[in-house]
């Protein structure tokens, strides 16, 4: 029943708080992928994963809620179940579709050449010699194209996380990310 609420929630999420929905599903999808890839048992993997979710806790922003933390607490729900050799199709299925959704984020918009309105966020960028969201972004790209290694995907995943990262802190302010943040908390923990 729990997985059935983490689904029907992720997709409240979704239509909420879009950037939150995708650095929540992007970071299952990266650890799922790394799951699905290795050949350490579950036991090991749940004690990596819970150590990179105490990491994320000390270094969690305000503005992101933990949010990175509790999808990681979703694998180890996952992988203790695997532990216990319970059916874990249910909880499977809801993971593979709440990564799925972690591919892309959004494009650049037109938005995203003018100041934001968010002072902090104007601060931020300031510090970094930007004005604007499509300044880091036309930054990161100069980055990119300087690395002869340079691989396509994380340059993706570099602009996506960063329009995300920008995007979140209006979530977070319009008030409609903490009530999903804390119903999440309370499905993850009766996974």
């Amino acid at each position: 029943m729990a997985i059935l609420e983490l689904q029907a929630e992720f997709g409240g999420l979704q239509a909420d708080a879009p950037a939150a929905a995708w650095l929540f599903a992007r970071t299952i999808f990266n650890a799922s992928n790394s799951i699905l890839a290795s050949r350490e048992t579950p036991a090991k993997l749940v004690a990596e994963l819970e150590t990179e979710r105490e990491l994320s806790l000390g270094s969690t922003s305000k503005a992101d809620g933990g949010l990175g933390a509790l999808s990681l607490s979703v694998l180890i729900a996952f992988l203790r179940s695997r532990e216990r050799q319970e059916n874990e199709i249910p909880i499977d299925i809801a993971i593979r579709d709440i990564g799925k959704c972690g591919k892309h984020y959004r494009d650049l918009q037109a938005s995203d050449s003018e100041p934001p309105a968010d002072e902090t966020l104007r601060d931020i960028l300031h510090k970094s010699g930007h004005s604007c969201p499509a300044e880091t972004i036309a930054a990161i790209k100069r980055d990119y194209e300087k690395l002869s290694t340079a691989d396509p995907e994380s340059f993706h995943e570099a602009v996506q996380t960063t329009l995300a990262s920008f995007d979140i802190r209006g979530e977070a302010k319009s008030g409609r990310l903490l009530p999903h943040i804390n119903r999440l908390r309370d499905i993850v923990a009766r996974l």
